[in-house]
């Protein structure tokens, strides 16, 4: 099992989990996140991320914006946040990335810059782009091991929060298919029970519409929520399948659903 390795320099710390030829941890914590720092394309407002030839490696980033709102100072935190849940999750036997590097830059307590360094399954597509490009009957095998996944997920009392198709990443291989969850920055621990139903509720809501938005079928919604184990399966996919004409908006009718199962 590998052990965590920090380095400080001023206001950098860089924590590395696994070693890596991406990260050299022989230099100064400055040096060594400038060194990966550099590897990110320019940022469009505050974020950026890219997957690294060779290993599978994918590195992210994350800025403060230049505005001091309240907002920027809680995005710059976002990858932080996302190491802790990516570390729980891992615990609980949730298959996500393996986490072998993050690094943060701090100033008076709040976060400038960070950026986190995954391994992401090789060969691996996320759902979305597999539904779009194949039929219905060639991905009849996924709905199962997604749904699996999902219910492991929050059989540990941890929702995800962001839970779309694209957040999902789909290893086949020699007929066997594995799933990743990826992306958990927002990711949530209930702690009541009133707060777990709302929160299973609306990721069920968001990964059934992504699905039908993606272009797949309400039958295949179905199958997804059965092998969740979701109570009352239909009534949730009348749920999703009413607001899917409706843009961003939510009805009324589906918005009391998520927050109040009726």
């Amino acid at each position: 099992m590998s052990e965590d390795r920090t380095l400080r320099a001023g206001s950098f710390r860089v924590t590395v989990v696994e070693p890596t030829d991406v990260v050299d941890v022989a230099g100064d914590a400055r040096d060594v996140f400038e060194a990966v720092w550099q590897r990110l394309p320019p940022f469009v407002e505050d974020n950026s991320f890219c997957a690294l030839p060779g290993d599978g490696c994918f590195l992210k980033g994350q800025r403060m914006r230049p505005h001091a709102r309240l907002e920027a100072v809680r995005q710059a935190r976002r990858l932080v946040r996302e190491v802790a849940f990516l570390r729980r999750m891992r615990a609980a036997g949730v298959p996500v990335p393996k986490l072998l590097a993050w690094g943060v830059e701090t100033k008076f307590g709040c976060s400038l810059r960070s950026f986190l360094l995954l391994r992401l399954l090789s060969d691996a597509e996320d759902l979305r782009a597999i539904i779009r490009r194949t039929t219905a009957a060639e991905r009849g095998d996924l709905w199962r091991p997604v749904g699996a996944v999902v219910a492991q997920l929050h059989a540990t009392r941890l929702f995800h929060r962001d839970l779309t198709a694209r957040n999902l990443m789909v290893q086949r291989r020699e007929g066997a298919v594995r799933v990743h969850l990826i992306d958990c920055p927002r990711a949530e621990y209930g702690r009541l029970a009133p707060r777990r139903a709302f929160l299973r509720r609306s990721d069920l809501f968001r990964l059934g519409r992504s699905v039908l938005k993606a272009g797949g079928e309400p039958d295949e919604v179905r199958l997804l929520l059965r092998h969740v184990g979701a109570e009352h399966a239909d009534q949730m996919l009348a749920a999703i399948v009413g607001s899917a004409g409706h843009g961003r908006r939510r009805p009324l009718r589906t918005s009391l659903w998520i927050a109040f199962g009726v």
